[in-house]
């Protein structure tokens, strides 16, 4: 059965399987990576915690190992001069998971790109004009984490401070 699909015969199986899925963050890996980064954020929390009760311990060291994922006052894209808040990994592990989502964002939408018949080796400028949309059409790594079920935001713009 899988010879008579196209994409299994000609593609890399890694580049099929990946641009089989309907969006990137329908990869069965892509929860167990936020699950992941749940977690982290609460050890961070609960480190965060213990700081404050007993900074003696220096347990602030180990929690920027760790990272968090947090709202900043931060410089939007997409606008010039415009400040808001946004969500992004903040250090230590939390930080190395966030941005392998994201690349595992990229991969996803540059298998789209090659099995609609866009190769990364003959660049054009419809295949520029296919992978603005396919990016303006996958959901941010931000975007996803706050769909995530319970994820833990130990910082939010109503609170002021971090």
């Amino acid at each position: 059965m899988a010879d008579a699909d196209p994409i299994h015969r000609i593609f890399h199986p890694v580049t099929a399987q990946q641009a089989g899925y309907p969006a990137w963050t329908a990869d069965p890996a892509i929860p167990i990576l936020f699950a992941a980064l749940r977690d982290l954020n609460a050890v961070a929390a609960r480190l965060e915690a213990l700081h404050y009760d007993r900074p003696d311990l220096g347990a602030d060291r180990v929690r920027g190992e760790v990272g968090e994922v947090a709202s900043f006052l931060d410089r939007c894209p997409g606008r010039l001069f415009d400040y808001g808040w946004r969500t992004r990994a903040n250090g230590g592990a939390c930080a190395g998971l966030w941005e392998l989502l994201g690349c595992r964002r990229k991969e996803w939408i540059d298998a789209r790109l090659e099995v609609e018949g866009f190769p990364a080796s003959t660049p054009s400028g419809a295949r520029h004009v296919r992978a603005d949309e396919l990016d303006r059409k996958a959901a941010t790594v931000e975007a996803a984490w706050e769909r995530t079920p319970a994820c833990s935001r130990p910082c939010s713009p109503e609170r002021s401070g971090t």
